[in-house]
């Protein structure tokens, strides 16, 4: 697949970029709203929290009420609860692309080791040795993961999911229940999915792994739209294909050909998944121990492509001046 915070204060603050603001919120309505055209410059804005800060109060409000404006899902009981993430800002913030299929770490030297499909019952263990190894990873998240309501409090995945985030782990987007973003309902794997992390958290990723690694061109618009990035692999280990005592011995050897010795002049975005028992008795162990000996930096996909932890998730709260990062 090819490469297709504090509270804002507005006085005295530098203005924005029309064209950012306009973009986030309704472009239908947006030309009444705004009487400040070419006073604003966002070509040094680095991270949401400068962006939330920049704005002038009237228009920090009208991005806070686009978010209430967004309305629920009707007539859809597979829905997560609360309204749709429709309206909510979506300023493309950085130097990491949106809407093009990023495939390796842009800092030498790193890799950034991905799980996917979870939380699930092995996610624990693999926190357990994450911790144990200090090692920070990314997690790309499924709304119904193993059919389960992971937003559901009673399901334990919410205390989970606040321990990865605290550990300083990086949680992006793999869909609500893993289909294709190749096939039309790909509105809704994205949107549910964003509601589900808004419903735990207040915020969603701006990171997303298309499930099996499928999405074309449309897709791919259809993401940079929403303010994605859109993020691949370039070691693939199949654990999914190698779950046993021996076959995940294939998995090792996928991973061992596809590193380089020369860390200098290399990094890797791996991708693994943390619903499967090999992986975290044998494979994810091996791979760090491995990447180390050969001297690579084992970070989030986040810092391998050099973007501040500030970025990573956009703020979805009903009043978006009382985002922070914590």
């Amino acid at each position: 697949m090819k490469e297709g915070m504090g509270e804002a204060k507005g006085e005295g603050k530098e203005r924005m970029s029309v064209s950012l603001v306009e973009y986030t919120l309704f472009k239908s309505s947006a030309s009444s709203i705004f009487a400040h055209r070419g006073r604003f410059d966002t070509k040094n804005i680095q991270t949401y929290a400068e962006y939330i800060m920049r704005l002038p109060p009237i228009l920090s409000l009208f991005l806070s009420a686009a978010v209430v404006r967004s309305q629920a899902v009707p007539g859809d009981p597979n829905a997560p609860s609360g309204s749709s993430t429709d309206g909510i800002p979506r300023p493309k913030i950085g130097s990491v692309p949106y809407g093009s299929v990023i495939t390796a770490c842009s800092q030498p030297g790193t890799m950034a080791l991905t799980f996917d499909d979870g939380p699930a019952g092995y996610t624990t263990q693999i926190l357990d040795l994450l911790d144990e190894l200090q090692v920070k990873a990314t997690f790309f998240i499924v709304g119904r993961s193993q059919g389960n309501r992971i937003e559901d409090a009673a399901s334990g995945w919410p205390a989970v999911l606040q321990r990865m985030y605290n550990a300083g782990h990086q949680l992006g987007s793999h869909t609500f229940t893993h289909l294709s973003l190749n096939n039309p309902t790909r509105w809704t794997e994205v949107t549910y999915n964003e509601m589900v992390f808004r419903n735990i958290f207040g915020w969603f990723p701006t990171y997303l792994r298309p499930p099996y690694l499928e999405c074309g061109q449309e897709c791919v618009d259809f993401l940079g739209e929403r303010g994605y990035h859109v993020i691949s692999a370039n070691v693939d280990t199949k654990d999914f294909e190698h779950d046993d005592p021996v076959g995940i011995e294939e998995s090792r050897r996928l991973f061992s050909a596809g590193v380089s010795p020369n860390p200098a002049g290399n990094g890797y975005i791996v991708l693994a998944h943390d619903i499967h028992y090999n992986t975290v008795a044998n494979l994810a162990r091996y791979m760090i121990q491995e990447a180390r000996r050969l001297g690579y930096r084992l970070v989030t996909v986040g810092e391998c492509l050099g973007d501040p932890p500030a970025n990573w998730y956009r703020p979805a709260a009903a009043d978006i001046r009382s985002y922070r990062r914590h």
